[in-house]
């Protein structure tokens, strides 16, 4: 018979297999026959006969839903119509309960019924497919996360045909703000760019509202940034909310439409007495009326603005009331934002055009009507000031009219000359703006009279009385100046006179001024101290000609105090001047010369007679000369050193023996150069003057070059006198001091002339003989050349008697030439 498979148990299988399945049913035989059972199309992994009604089966993995059966017994097999469920898959958790609306981030599910290897298995999140699911194991998967924005999400996991859901495990990362534009504009379609986070990625269907409004558009830009066209409003401290749908709303946090800003007016004066109608132009005004109100403020009050009408969002007018303040601030309010400025109109300036009283004794009590314009009205604070003081009293009139009275004699004190007034500012103040007029209003000045008084001392110490009129009527702050310099004390006596000390001071004609009442009067000229006088000096005797000793000036009115002062020695001003005492100052010597100086002291302009002569200067000196030998012809340069030849270039001279040099220059305090003249001699002194002390340098000499023969010309000339001979050589001098000789053999020529430095020619006188030596001498100096000259040799012609006795003692006469003018050694054979 057949077997019959009556049912199975269990009825729902791992997906893993291993699980014992029981058939039942019949004919299953009574022994261990080789059956085998099939689940699905899978066959178990072993099956077991257990009884003729019972075979038990080890499943394998799989996953299916209604699969049916199949039993194989010995040889037979049949199909049964008995279905059986795999477990469907099931999630329990996820490694991330919270995941941003972005894609790309992998969790891992957790759960059971993954099955026994990966049988493409599927994960939603939501209702949308990972973009990447795979399969661990039995119990785990991993799901990289699409884009997504729902709140709250299940997790799907399909095995196959397979699939269980598993609702609310996860949820997206909520919706943040990080910053956003909270102030926007009143006419709104502003962009109010919103950044934060987890926003999705794409609109969906988020919105922003601003206070009460909702934005007039927003739009998605990206997960991180939103944008919303701002609505039309005003006031400030507004909710701004991000309706996110099913994620819920975001507080944005507070905004405010700007507030009114205001730029100008239509007109910058109005008129004191109000009522002009300004428009004011600027912006976020907002689109209607709106509640806006307004008020003018001044420095100490404020005035609301009688109405204010709405043009549009950039202007608005309003009426002005009357003048308050001379720069008022406007102030505009429109709901709870406060907007003001200041700067942007003033009222007009009073104008002062008329004085009907322009002039007022010290005393003051005039009343003086001011005309002009700008006053403003009763309301306002009206107050005048003649020149700095303010009136006794100010009365309003009328716009253009006002009364003061004048107030005692006072003001800004200018220093006029005699007999002129000081012409005084009239000011009026409105609104505390103000319009003055110049040269409109004086009062009398102070008169100061010359006064009678002799030069006195620098120290101070004088009373002086000093006579006019104008200086007030009791002792009130009078002040007596000498020359700028406030007396050390002065006495009011009256309106005539008053007495004063005279300070310390120094300088001549110095003005003398009165100020009463803040007024000055004055005199030029009229005062003068004492000139200074000296009655010593150290240190006496001689002092170094480079300057820089210290020298110490006594006498007295030098003055009390450090001021302009000059020190000369022998007219030229110190090195340095320093005041010490009314009786004495110091100074640094300048270099110099002079045999016998005298000090005199300037102060301020007043100047000392010369003091005695005290000190001179040392006389220079010189110690050594190069080159000691020069050409006779001069112009050579001739060092002179030594010491006290001064520390600048004063007067120097030099000269040679007797002759001056051709000039001297200043080099050092210790160096001169000398410009050698022509000259001839040796052993010439030399002579220094400086600034006319001079000094003879005994010591030492200069020597001009003796004189040197080198030919003569012609070298034989006949014995008798008169003949002329031309020597040839140097250093025959100048003809200016040409004092030369020339000798031949031992005879001077009868005359010498001077033809140049290299040549002198010569008369020569009668002579004979050969190779004679031929000199020139120059004062002491001789230059000569030796076998130089010849006169020509004797000729004989004759002798008479022709014949003569052998006895001897006959005398006979020769003849013939070229014996001479006069007896020579004469010697005969």
């Amino acid at each position: 018979d057949s077997f019959v498979v009556q049912g199975i148990a269990p009825r729902t299988l791992p997906t893993t297999g291993s699980s014992y399945v029981t058939f039942s049913g019949t004919g299953f035989g009574v022994s261990d026959y080789s059956s085998r059972a099939m689940i699905g199309i899978t066959a178990c992994e072993s099956s077991v006969w257990s009884s003729d009604s019972s075979v038990v089966c080890l499943s394998s993995s799989g996953y299916s839903v209604g699969d049916l059966i199949a039993l194989s017994v010995s040889r037979a097999s049949a199909n049964f119509n008995i279905s059986f469920d795999f477990e469907k898959p099931s999630a329990s958790a996820v490694s991330r309960a919270n995941v941003p609306t972005t894609s790309g981030v992998i969790i891992s599910v957790h759960g059971h019924s993954f099955g026994h290897h990966d049988y493409s298995v599927q994960v939603r999140v939501g209702n949308t497919a990972c973009e990447v699911s795979k399969w661990i194991s039995d119990t785990s998967l991993s799901c990289k996360l699409p884009d997504h924005s729902s709140p709250l999400m299940g997790i799907t996991v399909s095995l196959g045909v397979l699939s269980r859901v598993t609702p609310n495990l996860t949820s997206s990362s909520l919706m943040s703000i990080s910053s956003y534009r909270n102030f926007v504009p009143s006419t709104g379609s502003s962009s109010v760019y919103i950044t934060g986070s987890h926003f999705g990625k794409f609109s969906a269907s988020m919105q922003i509202a601003l206070g009460d409004t909702l934005c007039e558009t927003t739009v998605w830009v990206s997960d991180s940034s939103l944008v919303c066209y701002s609505p039309a409003g005003i006031g400030s401290g507004h909710a701004a909310v991000l309706l996110g749908g099913t994620r819920g709303n975001v507080s944005i946090g507070q905004f405010s439409y700007m507030a009114p800003v205001l730029n100008s007016l239509s007109s910058n004066n109005v008129p004191a007495t109000g009522s002009s109608l300004l428009t004011l132009t600027g912006a976020n005004f907002g689109t209607a009326q709106n509640n806006l109100s307004g008020a003018i403020s001044g420095q100490l009050s404020e005035k609301s603005l009688p109405s204010v009408l709405w043009l549009s969002d950039s202007s608005i007018s309003f009426e002005v009331p009357d003048a308050l303040s001379a720069n008022p601030s406007i102030r505009i309010t429109q709901v709870s934002q406060v907007s003001s400025r200041m700067g942007l109109f003033s009222f007009d300036t009073p104008i002062v055009q008329h004085i009907a009283m322009g002039n007022s004794p010290t005393t003051g009590g005039i009343v003086v009507t001011i005309s002009g314009s700008n006053f403003g009205t009763n309301n306002v604070s009206q107050a005048a000031r003649l020149g700095l003081t303010s009136c006794e009293a100010s009365m309003w009139i009328s716009d253009s009219t006002l009364a003061c009275v004048s107030p005692a004699g006072s003001g800004p004190g200018l220093y006029l000359a005699l007999g002129k007034r000081e012409s005084r500012f009239v000011t009026v103040s409105a609104a505390a703006k103000t319009g003055s007029v110049s040269e409109a209003f004086s009062y009398n000045l102070p008169l100061v009279k010359p006064l009678n008084v002799s030069a006195t001392a620098t120290t101070g110490h004088t009373l002086v009385t000093i006579f006019g009129n104008g200086f007030g009527t009791s002792d009130a702050s009078q002040i007596v100046q000498f020359g700028g310099s406030a007396s050390e004390s002065s006495h009011w006596i009256s309106d005539t006179a008053m007495v004063a000390m005279v300070p310390h001071g120094t300088g001549k004609e110095k003005v003398v001024s009165v100020s009463a009442g803040n007024y000055v009067g004055s005199v030029s000229q009229a005062f003068t101290y004492a000139s200074p006088v000296i009655s010593g000096s150290l240190p006496v005797g001689c002092i170094p000609s480079t300057g820089a000793t210290g020298i110490t000036v006594f006498g007295f009115n030098f003055g009390a105090e450090d001021k302009t002062l000059d020190i000369r020695v022998s007219g030229t001003s110190c090195e340095h001047s320093e005041w010490t005492s009314d009786s004495s100052v110091r100074c640094l010597s300048p270099s110099g010369h002079a045999v016998n100086t005298s000090i005199i002291v300037t102060v301020d302009e007043l100047g000392s007679s010369p003091s005695p002569f005290v000190f001179h200067y040392n006389r220079s000196e010189v110690v050594q000369v190069e080159p000691r030998n020069v050409p006779s012809t001069g112009s050579a340069i001739v060092s002179l050193h030594g010491d006290h030849f001064g520390m600048v270039d004063f007067t120097i001279k030099s000269r040679l023996g007797q002759t001056a040099c051709e000039s001297t220059m200043w080099v050092s305090e210790s160096t001169a150069l000398c410009k050698s003249p022509s000259g001839a001699g040796v052993q010439h002194s030399v002579t220094l003057s400086v600034n006319m002390q001079e000094h003879t340098f005994a010591t030492d000499y200069v020597s001009f070059n003796a004189p040197v023969t080198s030919s003569i010309s012609p070298k034989n000339n006949p014995s008798t006198s008169g003949s002329v001979l031309t020597v040839f050589g140097a250093n025959f001098a100048h003809e200016s001091v040409y004092n030369a000789s020339v000798r031949v053999g031992g005879t001077d020529c009868l005359a010498t002339v001077w033809v140049a430095d290299s040549a002198v020619s010569c008369k020569l006188s009668s002579g004979i003989g050969i190779s004679l030596t031929v000199a020139v001498s120059q004062t002491t100096s001789w230059g000569s050349i030796s076998e130089a000259h010849s006169y020509d040799k004797l000729q004989i012609s004759s002798l008479t008697p022709s014949a003569i006795p052998a006895t001897g003692s006959t005398n006979v006469t020769v003849f013939g030439s070229h014996f001479g003018e006069f007896f020579n050694e004469i010697s005969g054979k």
